[in-house]
């Protein structure tokens, strides 16, 4: 007969862990806790938050601010106008290789 595999159970809720696993807490918030547990003189760190980046400035105005109808937070809305020629793709001398589904428009 073989010996039965002990069974784990996660140190901080007891719940019993599957066998085979190398993993010694359940879930992450056990983990967390086990941590705060073992290091009690360490004070937790600042909440995680993403730091925004300022957006580049592109000397564009701002057409209109609205809130956002997700968050509620105010977005500004920017107008980005540009010619024909600027915004198409541009030819290469020669045989194209960016074949344009319609001919451009010239002003």
């Amino acid at each position: 007969m073989s010996p039965e595999p002990a069974t784990r159970a996660c140190p901080v809720c007891q719940t019993p862990l599957p066998t085979g696993v190398r993993r010694r807490y359940c879930s992450p918030a056990c983990k967390t806790a086990g941590w705060r547990r073992n290091n009690p003189s360490r004070p937790p760190g600042p909440p995680r938050t993403r730091e925004q980046a300022p957006a580049p400035d592109t000397g564009a105005q701002p057409a209109a601010i609205r809130d956002c109808p997700h968050c509620g937070k105010q977005i500004t809305i920017v107008a980005l106008l540009t010619t024909p020629q600027i915004a198409g793709p541009q030819l290469a001398n020669g045989t194209p290789d960016v074949i344009p589904l319609r001919p451009a428009r010239t002003l």
